[in-house]
């Protein structure tokens, strides 16, 4: 029941501040990581008795009991399982953090969880103690809630969905983080089967202990749970799901897995079904799912669907430098190149503006009309070869001075449209400071 697996070196013994939860109270204290689980429960003892004395008397008795208590915790590397410290061995060893969550539990104390039978609905609440094993709880189950028609000998576990797990026989239920929230279910394993399943990220292959009945989101939080255990981080935050190679096609989370007959006899692979591409979209940020198939011309017609102003001009998606993405290109190989952080750009296409300076002939440019100025003057001046550094104004055809805070579309310039650009080198520093203070 009790672990004494070393998780740390003791060489750090400094206090830390935790949480500790017994029954409806909770209280925050520090303890000491070079004292013993046995010395660390009569002080966190101590501290709740002085804690409830302040609201209430109920349960302060059994306070004065420490050999009747246990102190436990949730384990990092599995949410799903407790682990219950032996009183003999020190705090240090437990790895436990600063704002850690403590479990403190009388062993009279009695924890419920709801039961449900597939295909029933109705779920009932099961009470137990902790030291009730697993094993032990399923043959009560049984008695409570299997027909007189079940076969006798036919074998029951119980299956936790919510951690996409089978609870161990020889473990205690206390051994498992259920709640009053944490639905289990009683599941006959007469028409058991191993389901084979190759993790594609990692070239490795798992089986699974499964049954007809099982859903298949019920088999992607086992993997989940694989995954967890074996410590392995997938190589994509995409949406993942299971892919049959005799089909071509995926596993629909919502079905029963009897549903694929052909998950018996070969390998299903566990894959990245959906990426999601970045979108920044008039001052929005979107999260678009793209499966390895969907190409931009498929984005931009679900993005022009929801755009009114699509209707009165074409959109495109242009990388974070600017440059439009050819509709036949496919999303996936795009991400490939871009940073986690980078975002395409959804946005009017760009369009050609002739600029120049006094020095310089015209030059023909595309630029993102909706912009502000300010973002494409670099652009411009680096097209003609002067300092924008000395930018001091930017003149429509008709010599009218444009805004650089707002785009050219705002300032009714039009495509095709002559822009000169001003540059003065030689002013006097006062003149070029104010110049600056406008355009830079």
């Amino acid at each position: 029941m009790f672990s004494n697996t070393v998780l740390s070196s003791e060489t750090h013994l400094k206090p830390v501040q935790v949480n500790v939860c017994w029954r409806e109270a909770s209280f925050n204290t520090k303890i000491s990581l070079g004292a013993l689980v046995r010395d660390t429960l009569v002080f966190i003892l101590q501290e709740l008795r002085a804690e409830i004395a302040k609201t209430s008397e109920q349960g302060r008795d059994l306070l004065a009991d420490p050999p009747s208590f246990l102190l436990g915790k949730v384990d990092h590397n599995s949410p799903s399982i407790r682990t219950w410290m032996n009183p003999d061995t020190p705090i240090s060893v437990y790895d436990i953090k600063q704002g850690d969550e403590l479990l403190l539990k009388h062993i009279d104390d009695v924890e419920s969880v709801p039961v449900a039978i597939p295909p029933q609905a109705e779920r009932q609440s099961f009470q137990y103690k902790f030291d009730l094993l697993v094993s032990e709880a399923i043959q009560v189950l049984r008695g409570m809630y299997q027909s007189p028609q079940s076969e006798h000998k036919e074998r029951f576990c119980l299956y936790c969905p919510h951690f996409g797990m089978w609870l161990d026989e020889t473990k205690t239920l206390f051994s498992y983080n259920l709640s009053s929230e944490t639905v289990i279910e009683l599941r006959a394993l007469s028409n058991e089967f191993l389901m084979r399943i190759h993790l594609a990220d990692f070239d490795q292959k798992i089986a699974i202990k499964a049954l007809p009945s099982l859903l298949v989101s019920d088999v992607m939080a086992m993997v989940q749970h694989q995954l967890q255990n074996r410590k392995l981080r997938l190589a994509s935050s995409g949406q993942y799901g299971l892919f049959i190679m005799s089909t071509g096609g995926w596993m629909q989370e919502e079905d029963n897995i009897e549903k694929y007959p052909s998950i018996r006899t070969e390998i299903m692979q566990y894959r990245v079904r959906y990426q999601y591409v970045s979108i920044w979209s008039s001052g929005k940020d979107l999260r678009i799912p793209a499966n390895d198939c969907m190409t931009v011309a498929s984005v931009l017609q679900s993005l022009n669907a929801e755009n009114p102003d699509s209707e009165h001009e074409p959109f495109a998606l242009h990388l974070p430098t600017g440059e439009r993405l050819k509709d036949s290109d496919f999303v996936w190989a795009i991400l490939k190149e871009l940073s986690p952080d980078d975002k395409l750009q959804y946005r009017p296409i760009s369009k050609k503006l002739q600029v120049a300076a006094s020095t310089t002939p015209w030059v023909e440019i595309e630029v993102d009309f909706t912009a502000p100025l300010r973002t494409i003057a670099q652009y411009m001046c680096r097209r003609l070869g002067v300092r924008y550094a000395e930018l001091s104004a930017i003149r429509d055809a008709q010599g009218n001075l444009l805004d650089i805070e707002r785009s050219v579309k705002a300032q009714s310039v039009e495509p095709g449209a002559r822009l000169t650009i001003e540059v003065e080198a030689k002013v006097p520093s006062a003149t070029c400071s104010e110049a600056r203070r406008v355009y830079s």
